[in-house]
């Protein structure tokens, strides 16, 4: 299979995973944004070469943005924090793909956690791409799992919840190339 297909097939993931959101959909989900935008030669860079389209991540505030709001109102802080859809009037800016895997989105406890540890958390340790025993989990593996179990007690799909703005932030920022790429190839997304 060509790299641009593969590219193809797992942006279509994406958005039947979103669109779904099952337990079979959330751990495809977990496996096509690590290799989209994580894994070493992410697919996004590899097609992107060709078309040199700007990638752009659109985001809001920030879980470490959100809590400084809320310290600076005299707002408690929740425990329990995951960015779910923006606020309407919620201001935005865009990020690169690097900038966008350190942004924090989630936080449990006093613990942030970024879209790269969550991606790979899920993939690597919680079944997208490979299990893990929890017995050796690194200290932050260890906070990613507890998270999900708080997630999963209040009736969501675990940690995989949380991926589901990352997936549609990501569908967002990568249909340019999607489009130049369907263009280009005759694949039918």
């Amino acid at each position: 299979m060509q790299t641009p297909e593969l590219f193809l097939i797992r942006y279509r993931q994406l958005h039947d995973c979103v669109r779904n959101q099952n337990a079979e959909s959330m751990l495809l989900l977990s496996q096509a944004l690590r290799q989209l935008i994580v894994d070493g030669s992410r697919l996004v860079d590899i097609v992107n070469r060709e078309h040199r389209v700007p990638i752009k991540f659109t985001v809001g505030l920030s879980t470490e943005e959100r809590a400084a709001e809320m310290s600076a109102l005299g707002l408690p802080e929740p425990m329990l924090h995951f960015l779910g859809m923006f606020p309407p009037k919620e201001a935005r800016k865009e990020l690169k793909i690097d900038q966008f895997l350190k942004f924090p989105v989630a936080k449990f406890e006093a613990q942030h956690f970024s879209v790269l540890t969550l991606v790979k958390t899920c993939a690597n340790r919680f079944g997208g791409v490979h299990a893990g025993d929890s017995a050796t989990d690194s200290v932050e593996e260890s906070q990613v799992r507890r998270f999900g179990d708080v997630l999963s007690r209040m009736g969501m799909l675990h940690t995989f919840a949380s991926l589901v703005l990352i997936a549609g932030v990501t569908l967002e920022a990568l249909k340019p190339l999607a489009e130049k790429e369907i263009k280009g190839s005759g694949f039918n997304v």
